[in-house]
């Protein structure tokens, strides 16, 4: 091809100035016969006798060429110049939305969330038609790049979608393309990529003009980006308070990790911004004023020679395809809130591994390989140890307690984070030599406070008692959490608890307060649901019949355990029916007297049932337990294994003792 400089010939257009440069193109403003302008995309030098690189062209020009719709670049044309391919674009006379996001940064402001709905739908609107083209099997397209480098907003308002460079069906690979800062985490792990991941960069995408500023950093330490890149969302939640809940809520879902969990069609992501994206005719005047100041401020630094040219702004600078000049010095729309500046580097399309953390036991034995997000989540239902070796390639190895992002995870030890700290138990005991019902029915007899340790390894869950009432429960099985409950009974989304999950640190270690600073669940509510897990868990230690008990005086509930209500005697009523095979437990006792004991006024405050009386009456001494029971069954008509569970509440709460 002859050399590309302004004046010069590519097929029947002429060349005018070069515009902008990528990862493998250049970009022309170019013009035709007729004087119309276009824009003319060639192969970089050093890839212009690539074959797959010109096969690559070629195939971007045929796809651009199947896309006819007002929210996306229109290729007008193709062709081939001494055997190099080219593509021919319509040209956009205006500035890309990455370019428009950095002056409003630089002024210190940032778009009204009408105006950034009205953006993002007609981005959404441009991807959802590139979606429905499907290929051979029947897939829809994947754009894989969609940013704000690569939207572009003309002088009159419009916005369009386009650089199809990489776009293509949907496919699975270890090698990654597109800009990290808006990667998917299926993009990211090398997973199963459909067009899911452009939905969740047009997440991004929203997250970002909504805030005024970047929502994932891209450091210049690249392993450091990709160990934060699934749950870094700081930025965003430090000023979801400025905009609705239900807005938050549309952000939130899009950003979900977990494909099946956002938006499924570009279509539905549009429609659920559409109660927020106010009046068209009035964010197109909006945008189309916004557009013309960012132009006009770049005109007027390049004309003034007392002022160094702003890299930010300048117009050699402008890295789109599509750009073109409007004249207008309308100040921008937007929120006086101050927002820091962006990082200076321009968005650059790269391909990069993913960085896994591999998590070893301080003994070296490996326990698992985990993403950023899960790591937080293991550490939060302490399933991570402090003593744990964490490594990622580039980062070393470090104690779990060393990482900044842990500390706040142990920074308070309970007995059950620290299970010696030095401190010997009150008392202790193990099953089945004592019994769950036993041991409780002890604490709210005695009105203890404090807290009891039940473990059966790897099992730990602890319960907090005040005055024999128990007011708090931990456990330290992930799926078991708090998090995980309201995920699975559908209260909570995946990608609302990784948002929760990484503010953490900010909210004391208490998701409760994180879940209520996002505005994810009402307070009474989140309340209702966590006395509701709670119980479960606490009724649940009921059946237990190996493991360990021990009991702490005067140790108050770490910050991470569930509260929960529940009346004292009405639980050892309800814990009772959760015993597994009453008849067993009973079974070392079936030859031995038993005998009414004094009565015990707590035991009286227990839901006694018709059995009970029964069993308390003819307990006189000279009967056995399985002559007892055999009496009351037949007399009542009752099971034995009613009569036995029966039984055996009265012989752990001490209503009944066994003779001999």
């Amino acid at each position: 091809m002859a050399e590309r400089t302004p004046g010069s010939r590519v097929g029947a257009f002429t060349l005018r100035e070069r515009i902008g440069v990528g990862g493998m193109s250049e970009v022309f403003l170019a013009h035709g016969a007729d004087g119309t302008p276009v824009v003319i995309k060639l192969l970089s030098d050093h890839l212009a006798h690539d074959g797959t690189y010109r096969q690559l062209l070629r195939e971007e020009a045929a796809m651009g060429r199947a896309l006819t719709h007002p929210n996306v670049i229109e290729v007008l044309g193709s062709g081939d110049e001494d055997g190099e391919p080219f593509v021919v674009l319509e040209y956009i006379e205006g500035v890309d939305l990455y370019r428009l996001q950095r002056a409003l940064q630089r002024t210190q402001r940032r778009m009204e969330a009408p105006l950034a709905c009205y953006v993002v739908r007609e981005i959404l609107a441009g991807i959802a038609h590139v979606h429905a083209r499907l290929d051979g099997r029947g897939q829809p397209t994947v754009h894989r790049d969609v940013s704000p480098s690569n939207v572009f907003l003309s002088r009159v308002g419009e916005v369009k979608v386009g650089d199809f460079g990489i776009a293509a069906p949907s496919a699975t690979g270890t090698i990654l393309r597109g800009k990290l800062g808006y990667m998917a985490a299926e993009v990211l792990t090398g997973g199963a990529v459909d067009h899911r991941a452009d939905l969740f960069a047009a997440g991004v995408v929203l997250a970002e003009v909504l805030l005024g500023r970047t929502l994932f950093n891209t450091p210049q330490d690249l392993p450091q980006l990709l160990s934060q890149r699934d749950a870094q969302v700081e930025q965003l939640v430090e000023v979801l308070s400025d905009h609705p809940g239900a807005l938050v809520s549309v952000v939130l879902r899009a950003l979900s990790r977990n494909p099946s969990e956002r938006y499924q069609t570009a279509e539905a992501f549009r429609q659920a911004l559409a109660p927020h994206a106010g009046d068209v005719t009035e964010a197109r005047s909006l945008l189309s004023a916004l557009v013309s100041w960012v132009r006009q401020a770049a005109r007027s630094l390049a004309r003034d020679s007392s002022t160094p040219p702003d890299p930010e702004v300048t117009l050699e600078e402008e890295p789109g395809p599509q750009k073109g000049v409007a004249r207008s010095s309308m100040p921008p729309p937007a929120h006086d809130r101050p927002t820091p500046d962006l990082a200076p580097d321009p968005e650059r399309t790269v391909e990069v591994p993913l960085v896994i953390y591999e998590v070893r036991s301080p003994e070296g034995s490996v326990r698992g390989r985990y993403t950023y997000a899960r790591l937080l989540e293991l550490a939060f239902a302490h399933a991570l140890n402090p003593g744990d070796l964490v490594e990622a390639p580039g980062l070393g190895v470090r104690r779990a307690a060393e990482m900044t992002e842990l500390k706040a995870f142990f920074a308070e030890p309970s007995v059950k984070t620290n299970p010696v700290g030095g401190v010997n138990p009150d008392w202790a005991d193990a099953l089945p030599g004592c019994s769950v019902l036993r041991a409780i029915a002890r604490l709210v007899f005695q009105e203890e406070s404090g807290l009891l340790v039940a473990e059966s390894p790897p099992i730990r869950n602890e319960v907090y008692f005040f005055k024999g009432r128990p007011t708090h429960l931990e456990t330290n099985v992930p799926g078991e959490s708090l998090g995980e409950f309201l995920v699975q009974e559908g209260s909570l989304k995946r990608h609302e608890l990784d948002m929760a999950l990484a503010i953490l640190p900010r909210c004391e270690g208490r998701l409760d307060r994180a879940l209520m600073q996002l505005e994810l669940l009402e307070e009474t509510r989140l309340a209702q649901l966590s006395d509701r897990l709670a119980r479960d868990k606490l009724m649940d230690l009921f059946r237990w019949r190996r493991g360990t008990l021990r009991f702490f005086r005067a140790v108050t509930p770490a910050t991470s355990s569930v509260a929960l209500t529940m009346e004292p005697y009405s639980m050892l009523r309800e814990g009772l029916l959760r015993v597994d095979d009453p008849a067993s437990q009973v079974e070392p006792l079936l030859d031995c007297r038993v005998h009414a004991a004094a009565a015990h006024k707590n035991v009286a405050r227990i839901p006694l049932v018709t059995l009970d009386h029964d069993l308390l009456n003819l307990a006189d001494g000279r009967l056995t337990v399985r002559a007892l029971v055999q009496r009351v069954a037949g007399e009542r008509r009752a099971s034995v294994t009613d009569v036995s569970r029966e039984l055996f509440l009265l012989l752990e709460t001490g209503a009944l003792e066994p003779l001999g």
